[in-house]
């Protein structure tokens, strides 16, 4: 081997080494600052420049220097700089996130050369060469004065944000060569998915800190005899960055008899205000009108019922409100204040408030600046300039105010449930002093307050809800003499309009409602006077009515009077204390009701503190699981970065997640090209069918995802359910999971860059689970490690493939110089394609080559392929025409700017679906199209098909293309002398559109015209042999009757007939056929005459031989449609018979278009049946279906009005229901047509009116009114 050849191998190896050094970092650290340092070195190495720096934004377009490499001190240090935003401005970062530009710059040759890796207005992939333009004059002063002879600016991307730049300085003049591009482009590849894995990670610490900081807080609230506040607040303070705080707390609002309505504190007396501080205090001047900051009505005007959760004011001398309380911070360097309300039980318990001081901040800029943003010349130095400010404010961030949110809802239930105990113990401390009545009420007030004692004691000893419950239902219905108490709990999510009785205890004279569900929209509609506090009170339901928030029982549960108490856990109504009188009416006394609502009261803090229990045992079983997760999650990247190889990353990830989980099948999911896909890997507890194995391989064919492309996965959604038999699923869907033994499942997406690769899937087998939020969180954090882990090995991949990349593009430019050669030696273009087709065919090794030219005048939206070479076994495109609108109008404008597409599956590229379609009419999977211009037009197109599978373009093969077309344009201007111009026919898609109603209407009313005319030759066609049999019947009973008779005298005269003729009449049983023959001619004769009867219903509904208008029997033809609808007027198994009601006026015959007005009655009835049906499926009660048919004579027109006892219609169906394709049924179950067409019969036809009356739950009726004498 020579030196040469030697040197060549080495500058191939040298981006793989490149690559796999820097991949080999991003694996062993977490810290992203070493990853970036790092790597910022190694790019300087690779490219032999000056300095290279890692450039990140700030979120106002500014941005700093965060990693640097500098060689031998050749450039000053721009580390740790900022620099204004005006330096990138808003222009360039947009180019930069539209279009993937990479931008150099050569100060020497003042150009400006860009190099685009997205088209900005479509987003396809273009893989330009570098194409070079002047430069800005301001730019070229701007490197001089940084001391940069030439420059390499590449984006970086956090996803699809645009994150920062990596840029490469050099202090002489140096161009940069596309695969130097490409490596580069590489390298910032890796560092994206570097920063992604160090913000998940920045994000799973994040949130454990702040699950510990709730849960100290949470630890030192925990008691409902003494709650530590001052510790509580000393906690809270710090973790929220705070210099100082406060917990305010009003007592009389918190122990008020009735509900608060609003969110405003009272002004009350000091007594009744406690205020806990730590750290900086304001300093309440002596003039000041409050002694309080929180007695301003700033507070109170600021959080109104349903406002804000939290105030966070960054610098509380901007905002006007607190204009009157700035002189109380003056004296501190308080400038910013978190403000939080404490509501419990819709009442609001105070405030809490955390201080923060104001800062001092020192920015290093690169320069000094002109701060007001004005700046007309380039700045001439970039020495450090140290800008100071201080009195600063400090921003409140929103991880800051959540956390603030969630400890004001702790401390608020802390201190709600809290004053509650106190409340209940003052209640019992205090008895004697409120007992103000005569012996007997004294003795029932012990008794209830004895009762009410052992409530609480209850509620104290245990948090079993089922025990507390049937203690207090079974010492309060003794207590009042009642007939039965029940507890009424509503269900979640459903708007106060449903629940069930859980609880209760009832006299044994009486049914008990235990279980009972009631489903009433006026309990949602009254929820907000319960959650006020709101109390039933009725001595008689049956005179004084149900009530406006009654609970609505059936009758048959004998209420005569009631009490109904709501029960309110927390902030929400829970559900109603409901005490029942059945034997007689009752006046209840103001004492029972006080005594129940106090009951109510000490239930509804039970209810809360078993829910808080309940919620604090999850809430530690979610913390630890979260942190064996976070664990895992950490386990994994550390595997993942330890290991290129996917099938040892597959089977650790899954392994861990189903530990972490405790699921029973955790399994990787990959997608193929038309978006089915198999499982290539999982971990599987003992007991279940394996997916995956050395002979077992699960292809799922999942008809959502394929025609989706994907479905929500592709929007990163993860998706879990919790039991796929309660979930809605379609069955097919459900039969898929069934094999997989599931019952529950979470499915998060796997996405390669923006790609969605594959799906990670965990499966409880063995019964239906609920999955918490965090462990959605941590399936969905694997999908995205997953991601990063195949990014990293395709990029290992595309590394080694780059060497043979270079040598297949020296191969192609040696292929390039013959094909030219080839196209100047002759101007016959038909020559010129065909040599061209077949050398690019061959040198690409495509299925398929082709000239394509577009008609002229076609705008681009037709043409014909004029020559091909295409692979034996493809389908011949050659002289094929094409019409493709959607070329013209998506796609023809960027082909005229030079643009090419390169599309490595159609099916996956968001192609327009008429543009896909002609595609694939040509069996084409993948294609590389380059315009052919001649001149300034676009004249056709280069097309390189692949047809056998999808096929990524690489940039050598589009760049070998391009030439190819641009050669090809200049033999086409030279040999095109003329140039044919062809009309095109102009487009009728509009007047398509516009026909398609008509023309549907038009199908529609010809297809009841066949049916018409086919009913009508059905009757005629029956009613020639039934009226033959018909006639025959009575001359078949008259010979029947001659022959028994004859038969009987046979055997009155000749008794013992000859042993041949005794055994035929015993075989045949003659005296059962003599019974049984007239039976049977008789029913033979009923058979005949209903075929007959139905056969005249026919013929008279389809009128064939009325076509003109005539005089007719209205009568008549409604008798007919019913005859022929009787089938359905019959009961089913889910609907009784359907009674039809006929009032018949006197009617004279009308002149009308008998057939068509059938056609009116059939569609209206048919509409009738279908909305009774409907009715007696949605009906609880005995409901019968009917239908009323009423005729009569209105002024000079007969009258035919159908009703029926249906739903009904609300106003907005029954403005449309003569709209043409209009319908309410269900998808194939009609066409909306019946009534458009009908209305036309009756108005446009017949000059009647056609109208419809109808109001929800009172039925409809139509009411067609038809001239007697036509043109009246």
């Amino acid at each position: 081997m020579n030196l040469s050849s030697l040197q060549d191998d080495q500058l191939r190896l040298e981006p793989e080494n490149l690559l796999r050094r820097i991949a080999n970092i991003i694996r062993r650290s977490l810290e992203i600052e070493e990853i970036l340092s790092a790597t910022a070195a190694e790019v300087r190495e690779f490219l032999a420049t000056d300095r290279v720096k890692i450039y990140k934004f700030h979120p106002d377009g500014s941005g700093q220097v965060i990693a640097e490499s500098i060689r031998d001190r050749t450039l000053p240090s721009l580390l740790g700089l900022n620099f204004p935003a005006d330096d990138i401005p808003q222009s360039s970062r947009q180019l930069f996130i539209e279009a993937r530009v990479r931008s150099i710059v050569d100060v020497n040759t003042r150009q400006l050369g860009q190099s685009l890796l997205r088209d900005p207005e479509s987003g396809l992939l273009v893989c330009e060469n570098i194409r070079y333009r002047p430069v800005d004059p301001c730019h070229i002063e701007y490197l001089t004065a940084m001391g940069v002879k030439s420059s390499l600016a590449v984006p970086i991307f956090d996803r699809d944000q645009l994150w920062g730049l990596l840029v490469s300085h050099n202090a002489q003049p140096r161009s940069f060569l596309e695969p130097e591009l490409q490596v580069v482009q590489m390298v910032v590849d890796q560092l994206s998915v570097a920063i992604a894995q160090s913000i998940l990670l920045a994000s799973a610490r994040e949130q454990a800190t702040k699950q510990a900081t709730i849960n100290r807080v949470a630890v030192l609230l925990d008691s409902l005899d003494r709650i530590d506040l001052q510790a509580a607040l000393e906690e809270i303070v710090p973790s929220l960055g705070g210099y100082g705080g406060r917990l305010y707390i009003d007592r009389q609002s918190s122990r008020g008899e009735l509900p608060i309505t609003n969110y405003q504190l009272p002004i009350t007396n000091q007594s009744n205000i406690e205020v806990y501080t730590c750290g900086t205090q304001p300093v309440m001047p002596e003039q000041a009108k409050f002694n309080l900051m929180e007695q301003y009505s700033v507070w109170q005007e600021r959080f109104q019922p349903g406002g804000e959760k939290a105030w966070a004011i960054a610098d509380l001398y901007h905002v006007p409100g607190m204009r009157t309380l700035q002189p109380a911070f003056r004296a501190t360097k308080i400038r910013g204040i978190l403000i939080v309300p404490l509501c419990h039980s819709q009442q609001l318990l105070g405030y809490l408030s955390i201080f923060r001081h104001e800062i001092e901040t020192e920015t290093l800029w690169a320069g000094e600046f002109d701060s007001d943003g004005r700046q007309v010349q380039p700045r001439n130095s970039f020495e450090v300039w140290r800008e100071s400010k201080k009195g600063q404010a400090c921003e409140w961030t929103e991880a800051e105010i959540e956390l603030a949110i969630a400890l004001g809802s702790r401390l608020a239930t802390a201190i709600g449930q809290y004053e509650m105990h106190q409340s209940l113990q003052a209640l019992n401390a205090n008895l004697d002093d409120r007992i103000q009545a005569s012996a007997g009420e004294l003795q029932l007030a012990a008794q209830q307050q004895q009762i009410l004692y052992g409530v609480i004691a209850k509620i104290r000893e245990s948090l079993d809800l089922d025990t507390i419950f049937t203690t207090t239902l079974r010492e309060l219905r003794y207590c009042l003499n009642a007939d039965r108490v029940a507890i009424f709990r509503f269900d979640k999510g459903g708007n106060f309009s449903r629940g069930e009785f859980i609880a209760e205890n009832v006299l044994p004279t009486w049914p008990g409602i235990l279980g009972v569900r009631i489903s009433d929209r006026t309990l949602g509609e009254h929820a907000i006077s319960y959650q006020k506090g709101q109390i039933q009170v009725l001595a008689d339901i049956h005179n004084e009515g149900l009530g406006e928030y009654c609970i609505p029982l059936p009758a048959e549960y004998q209420v005569a009077a009631q009490i109904v108490v709501p029960l309110i856990k927390g902030y929400e109504l829970w559900g109603l204390l409901c005490i029942h009188q059945c034997s007689s009416t009752r006046q209840w006394q103001a004492n029972q009701v006080q005594f129940a609502a106090k009951i109510a009261l000490a239930l509804g803090v039970a209810i809360g503190q078993a829910e808080l229990l309940e919620l604090s045992q999850q809430q530690a079983i979610a913390l630890q699981q979260a942190a064996e997760q976070q664990w895992a999650l950490l386990e994994v990247v550390a595997k993942i970065r330890e290991s290129l190889d996917l099938e040892t990353v597959f089977q650790i990830t899954t392994q861990e997640i189903c530990k972490s989980l405790q699921a029973d099948r955790v399994a990787v999911y990959r997608f193929n090209s038309n978006w089915g896909g198999e499982f290539i890997a999982e971990f599987v507890t003992p007991d279940w069918v394996k997916l995956v194995g050395e002979d077992i391989k699960t292809v799922v064919e999942d008809t959502y995802l394929q025609q989706t492309a994907g479905g929500r996965y592709r929007n990163n959604e993860t998706h879990w359910v919790d039991d796929i038999y309660q979930a809605n699923l379609s069955e097919c869907h459900i039969a898929i999971l069934e094999e997989f033994q599931a019952k529950a499942y979470a499915i998060a997406p796997i996405k390669v860059g923006q790609h969605l690769w594959g799906l990670l899937a965990a499966y409880q087998n063995s019964a239906p689970r609920h999955w918490e939020p965090e462990q959605i969180k941590f399936i969905t954090q694997m999908g995205s490690q997953l991601g990063v882990a195949i990014k990293q090995s395709e990029l290992l991949v595309q590394t080694r493939q780059q060497t043979a990349d270079l040598r297949r593009a020296a191969e192609r430019q040696r292929v390039l110089f013959e094909v030219v050669a080839k196209i100047r030696e002759t101007l016959d273009l038909d020559a010129i394609f065909k040599v061209t087709a077949k050398e690019v065919r061959r040198s690409l090794n495509a299925d398929r080559v082709a000239m394509f030219q577009f008609h002229p005048n076609s705008g681009y939206d037709s043409g014909v392929f004029l020559s091909e070479d295409v692979l034996p076994g493809f389908p011949v495109a050659l002289e094929a025409p094409v019409y493709d609108h959607c070329f013209g109008e998506q796609y023809a404008i960027h082909y005229h700017q030079g643009r090419v597409q390169a599309v490595s599956d159609i099916y996956t590229a968001g192609l327009q679906d008429c543009h896909r379609d002609v595609l694939a009419h040509f069996q084409i999977r993948a294609n590389l199209v380059v315009p052919l211009m001649k001149g300034g037009e676009l004249w056709g197109l280069l097309c390189i098909h692949q047809c056998a599978f999808p096929r990524n373009w690489e940039t050598e093969e589009i760049q070998f293309v391009k030439q190819i077309a641009a050669q090809l344009g200049v033999a086409l201007q030279q040999a095109e002398l003329l140039a044919i111009s062809q009309q095109q026919a102009d487009q009728i898609s509009q007047t398509l559109r516009d026909l398609q109603d008509t023309q549907t209407q038009l199908i529609q009313t010809e297809k009841m015209s066949s049916l018409g005319q086919l009913v009508a030759g059905i009757a005629h066609e029956i009613n020639n042999p039934v009226n033959f049999i018909h006639g025959n019947i009575s001359y078949v009973r008259e010979y029947a009757e001659s022959l028994l008779n004859l038969l009987d005298l046979y055997q009155q005269h000749y008794p013992n007939p000859v042993e041949e003729i005794q055994d035929l009449a015993d075989s045949v049983d003659i005296n059962f056929i003599a019974e049984d023959l007239p039976k049977l001619v008789s029913s033979m004769t009923m058979g005949t005459d209903r075929i007959r009867q139905l056969v005249l219903s026919l013929r008279n509904f389809s009128r064939l031989d009325e076509a003109e208008m005539k005089p007719v029997n209205i009568h008549e033809g409604l008798e007919s449609t019913l005859l022929i609808l009787q089938p359905r007027l019959k009961a089913k198994s889910d609907s009784p018979n359907i009674q039809i009601i006929q009032e018949y006026g006197n009617l004279p015959l009308v002149e009308c278009y008998a057939g068509q007005l059938n056609q009116v009655f059939m569609n209206v009835l048919s509409n009738a049946i279908d909305a009774v049906e409907q009715s007696a499926v949605n009906q609880e009660t005995n409901y019968t279906p009917t239908i009323k048919l009423q005729t009569f004579v209105f002024k000079a027109s007969a009258v035919i009005c159908i009703s029926d006892n249906g739903s009904g219609m609300p106003e907005a169906v029954k403005a449309r229901i003569f709209d043409p394709f209009f319908t309410t049924k269900p998808v194939g179950k009609g066409t909306g047509l019946g009534l458009s067409i009908s209305y036309q019969i009756v108005v446009d036809k017949h000059h009647g009116v056609f109208k419809c009356t109808s109001q929800p739950g009172q039925g409809t009726e139509f009411w067609i009114e038809i001239p007697i004498k036509a043109g009246n």
